[in-house]
């Protein structure tokens, strides 16, 4: 039977009222401490091995990604004897003179496509060369994909004209994570069942619990903001960042969804990811490596049991987060909802000199008959390159 929520201060007639105050019967435990904070504990395991701390709650880093390897045709569609094709605005800017560039076929032709070198460039529109290399001349159809095949040139030609990438700057934030202890100096020294360590220690010990999963849900669906003199900072969510890789599993997810979505996650970035997974996603996957999965159950990874989930596009280290449940009273809440983590573009950043978690005893001395402790971090999720991370939502059920 859970405990009872309650505000301020913890006095002694409470616990005599409840019964705890030590008398002669069995000495027994009040609390449990599921683990209900995968996420947490993954970053925190992380930040023990390398601790990452910096002089300044906004957290700034620059990314950058390979150049675009494809453009789009416009609206309009080529014959194959036209030698000037534009492309989406903006798209000319990812080629350069000398670019050598193809018209897949759909899937199922099997003709060999053509073949264009690009001549020169103006804006988006492109002067080719039609039927390169001894290819056969195509039309281009509205709004065709092409792919850059890269340079080719002459002996003694000039130059390539330069071309690069330039790196975009990304902002998060710290959030200052801030739980209070109050308690009378003669509640903090009566024995009382529960508390082995004494009353102030189990509060000490239930704030820093309940604060990782607090911590947890934050980096799950927070969302960055700079804050002001009178509205806090706010720390980066998984969430509202992963916006390339998302997949919904349409109610009842199949294994064709599953596999989709895996393929998407390993797309780019490492070939080993966490699956913060919802409770619904653990039964599928468990009743699929009945007979379709590769499953290692009962493994242990970054302090947490996990399942992990070996796929043809790398392995997916299964951690059920308790939090990604519904709401209250049945009403709407966070079930259903899974995310993919690439653990090398994941970190937890701590403020130099605040940021680990701390007790900070009696910080108030306003002569009264209690200690004031506080329970206190100043941290914040930095989450790079969102499009090795992704998102699977909306899996009430699934298909056996």
């Amino acid at each position: 039977m859970p405990g009872t929520v309650f505000k301020g201060s913890a006095i002694t007639q409470d616990a005599n009222a409840s019964g705890r105050i030590v008398r002669v019967v069995g000495e027994d435990g009040l609390l449990l401490y599921p683990n209900e904070q995968p996420l947490v504990t993954f970053l925190m395991e992380v930040s023990k091995r390398k601790p990452m701390k910096q002089k300044t709650p906004v957290i700034e880093f620059y990314e950058n990604d390979y150049e675009p390897g494809w453009v789009q045709a416009d609206a309009a569609g080529y014959t194959s004897g036209v030698t000037t094709i534009n492309v989406a605005a903006g798209h000319g800017a990812r080629i350069i003179p000398n670019t050598v560039i193809v018209v897949p076929n759909a899937a199922g032709v099997s003709t060999k496509p053509e073949l264009m070198l690009v001549t020169a460039i103006a804006t988006d529109a492109l002067t080719v060369v039609r039927g390169f290399a001894g290819s056969t001349a195509a039309a281009v159809a509205a709004n065709a994909a092409i792919s850059l095949l890269g340079t080719a040139f002459i002996e003694f030609d000039v130059m390539a004209e330069a071309k690069g990438m330039t790196p975009a700057l990304a902002t998060q934030y710290m959030r200052i994570f801030k739980r209070a202890v109050k308690v009378s100096r003669t509640q903090a020294n009566t024995s009382l069942y529960g508390a082995p360590g004494g009353e102030r220690a189990r509060l000490h010990a239930e704030s820093i619990a309940n604060m990782k999963i607090e911590m947890n849900k934050a980096f799950l669906f927070s969302r960055t903001h700079a804050g002001s003199a009178t509205v806090p900072r706010e720390t980066a969510g998984l969430n509202t960042v992963i916006s390339t890789n998302v997949t919904d599993a349409g109610g009842n997810i199949t294994r064709t969804t599953f596999e989709s979505f895996a393929r998407q996650v390993f797309d780019v970035g490492s070939e080993t990811k966490l699956l913060l997974a919802c409770p619904m996603l653990v039964s599928a996957i468990h009743e699929w490596g009945n007979s379709h999965l590769q499953l290692e159950v009962g493994a242990k990874a970054f302090g947490v049991q996990v399942t992990k989930v070996h796929t043809g596009h790398g392995t997916l280290i299964v951690m059920k987060d308790r939090q990604l449940t519904d709401g209250i009273s049945g009403g709407n809440g966070f079930s259903g909802w899974n995310f993919a983590i690439d653990p090398n573009e994941l970190s937890l950043i701590k403020l130099e000199g605040q940021g680990d978690l701390s007790i900070e005893e009696d910080v108030k001395k306003d002569g009264s008959d209690g200690f004031y402790d506080q329970i206190r971090t100043e941290c914040g999720l930095k989450i790079k390159h969102e499009r090795k991370h992704g998102k699977l939502y909306n899996v009430t059920g699934f298909v056996a």
